[in-house]
């Protein structure tokens, strides 16, 4: 719960949130979501909230072969208006990350500031090579930095705008996989892969993994591997060994180091394997 919040702003434009956020001596969040925020451990050291209902942030902008998600869209629209992006991949990772009556009140911006370790949504969205634009400004940081960077905090002086999918329109596959308690539960390890063939090569690869790290993350070494190989069993699997297991740094009840470095691999493989085409 929010027992030490003092105060409440509604600005009507990004500069003043940002003067606001940027405020010393007192915990001020910006309000992707409250549920998001309310659910959250830092929720008691709240002393502030800026509401960026105001600010025009709940947009979905198609913009050549991009799509620029504004921070306050809702997971439920990416269902609703965007189920076919990636051959689905965006609305199936959406649904996986949390129930409808929640996805009508998380957002884009408190996925990006909140989501778990695990998160589906984050490791679809690094998949698809997802970058954030701070600010209202034109640069875009990969999601993959971003996810890594303490300036990423619900507390940093910076105002997520924008959710970037870059080129929603390759010709490509992606392939999500997950293990977890049951096939509706939240996944204990999940990886998401995406594969563009041509000329009979991999011209294309990307891979990343939730429930492995304190974030998901995405696996440039086996990107690096693959890119421009021939579709194979024996070339995926080279490439997954050693990197996969030698990204696993985290555990809890649900999974040892060593289970989810064995799960990281099987997860990885069938993803690839599946957006490869290979039987």
């Amino acid at each position: 719960m929010l027992l030490n919040t003092r105060e409440y702003h509604k600005p009507t434009t990004v500069k003043d949130a940002l003067s606001l956020l940027a405020r010393p001596g007192i915990f001020t969040v910006p309000l992707y979501s409250s549920a998001a925020l309310i659910a959250s451990p830092l929720a008691s050291k709240v002393e502030a909230v800026v509401d960026l209902e105001a600010l025009g942030l709940d947009k979905i902008e198609r913009k050549g072969n991009a799509i620029h998600l504004g921070s306050t869209v809702t997971l439920q629209r990416l269902v609703d208006e965007l189920g076919e992006i990636g051959g689905g991949i965006l609305a199936q990772g959406a649904k996986r990350e949390a129930p409808w009556n929640m996805r009508t009140k998380l957002t884009v911006g408190s996925t990006v500031v909140f989501g778990e370790w695990f998160s589906p949504l984050l490791t679809v969205l690094l998949a698809m090579d997802a970058a954030v634009i701070f600010n209202g400004g034109s640069d875009a940081v990969p999601l993959n930095d971003v996810l890594a960077r303490e300036d990423a905090a619900p507390n940093a002086p910076r105002l997520i705008t924008t959710l970037v999918l870059p080129n929603v329109d390759a010709k490509g596959k992606y392939a999500y996989h997950q293990v977890g308690r049951t096939p509706a539960d939240a996944p204990i390890v999940c990886a998401v892969a995406y594969v563009r063939i041509e000329n009979d090569t991999m011209a294309e690869v990307r891979l990343a993994l939730g429930g492995v790290s304190d974030h998901p993350l995405r696996m440039p070494q086996v990107e690096a591997a693959l890119k421009g190989a021939e579709p194979s069993h024996s070339a995926i699997t080279e490439a997954l060994t050693p990197a996969v297991p030698d990204a696993v740094t985290r555990e809890d009840f649900l999974g040892s180091l060593e289970y989810r470095r064995e799960m990281a691999v099987v997860m990885a493989r069938r993803a690839l394997t599946e957006a490869a085409g290979l039987p």
